[in-house]
Order: structure tokens, then sequence, then C-alpha cells
């Protein structure tokens, strides 16, 4: 549940930084998102490996 509270924080946090044409902020939301995302891609793979080791 964290990981995709982080994705959605990072995403206002990137809206947030384009609308007020800060960059630190449109770095900060980028990393969160992809941090977010990263978690998410690591699980589909080691789900991916557990099934294929099984079969």
């Amino acid at each position: 549940m964290f990981i995709w509270m982080l994705a959605i924080y990072g995403g206002f946090v990137l809206a947030m930084g384009v609308v007020g044409n800060e960059p630190e902020l449109v770095a900060l939301g980028l990393v969160m998102i992809f941090l977010g995302n990263l978690h998410r891609l690591g699980r589909a793979i080691i789900k991916t490996k557990k099934h294929s080791l099984e079969t």
C-alpha cells in the first residue's frame, strides 16, 4: 500500500512542480513515481521467476 501511495503522491508532486515551474519538485516527483513502479516491476519479476522454477 505504501508503494501505491508513493507513486500517487509522486504524481501530485510532479504536477505541482510543472505548474509552479519548479525543477526540483519535477525531479522529486519523477523519482517517486520511478521508485513506486520499480518496486512493482521487481515483484512481478520475482513472481515470474518463481513460476518458471516450479514448472
